[in-house]
């Protein structure tokens, strides 16, 4: 990084970072618009996940105790179901039927009410940040990873 270099791209005065193979340099933000493109849809995020249903314990030292539950809630997800959560390109309502075939291969606290309705809330955020994502990516402008000003690829 080099500071305060005005940038031949934007023209702007900003902290500016040297092209790996021709030299030139460049501000950060076209750098990164070069390589990886630009939207103008924000990324999704995937952080608002439903809270987990049954109530987290700590230690004396106010350290998170490992609940077995969320555990073998989530090894059922990912391993009977092969659901895994953001990656999983499941639709919603496909997600809910392949869940309720396998109600009867689950163990019987998994299938009280308070589990099902945080499923659902699951399932429901991880497809709608899915389409996002979709959306996102649909609508960039890629980056053609060359140097603007010689047209030599840039490496990442």
């Amino acid at each position: 990084m080099v500071d305060d270099y005005e940038c031949p791209v934007c023209m702007e005065t900003k902290k500016s970072l040297e092209m790996p193979k021709c030299s030139h340099k460049v501000c950060l933000d076209c750098y990164k618009t070069i390589y990886f493109g630009v939207s103008e849809l924000e990324k999704p995020c995937i952080l608002n996940l439903p809270h987990w249903t049954y109530e987290k314990q700590f230690d004396e030292h106010g350290d998170l105790i490992e609940n077995e539950k969320e555990y073998e809630h989530s090894d059922f997800l990912s391993e009977k179901m092969n659901y895994k959560y953001e990656y999983d390109e499941t639709l919603y309502k496909d997600v809910i039927v392949l869940r309720d075939n396998l109600m009867c291969n689950r163990p019987e606290w998994m299938n009280i009410q308070e589990i099902i309705n945080y499923e659902n809330e699951l399932f429901r955020i991880c497809s709608e940040w899915r389409i996002k994502e979709d959306n996102y990516l649909a609508s960039r402008t890629i980056g053609n990873q060359k140097c603007p000003l010689c047209r030599t690829e840039i490496e990442y």
